[in-house]
């Protein structure tokens, strides 16, 4: 089963569970179809240091989405390609990129080399 976000309606009936009729993270899993562990991880990601509050929640879960997917810069990956075509693996660049101040994971070399492919390129 492919993983989902959880909604604002969603966000707004763990609210209404939780504050309001106390319920178990068991009870709220079951309820709204999520495992126990969902909804644990929802509430300490995002309960503000109070009572979990659904809008306040949407906001933070919101935030966290947008820092994820940033691209790299062209010129980042086709330094770190040279690198790769001097015979270094995609670890080994990723270090190598670390040391020279422009960190880029080895995922993200792996990333560019299948995008490469997919479009018919040589990486």
């Amino acid at each position: 089963m492919p993983y989902r976000q959880l909604s604002l309606t969603e966000r707004n009936s763990i609210e209404k569970l939780r504050n309001h009729a106390g319920f178990s993270l068991r009870k709220i899993g079951g309820l709204l179809n999520r495992s126990a562990s969902t909804i644990s991880r929802e509430l300490r990601r995002n309960a503000t240091g109070g009572p979990y509050r659904y809008k306040e929640a949407e906001r933070a879960a919101k935030a966290r989405q947008r820092g994820c997917g940033r691209r790299i810069p062209d010129g980042v990956l086709d330094s770190a390609v040279e690198l790769m075509c001097e015979g270094l693996s995609p670890e080994q660049t990723a270090e190598a990129m670390r040391q020279l101040g422009t960190p880029v994971s080895h995922q993200t070399i792996y990333n560019r080399i299948w995008e490469d492919h997919a479009a018919g390129g040589l990486l």
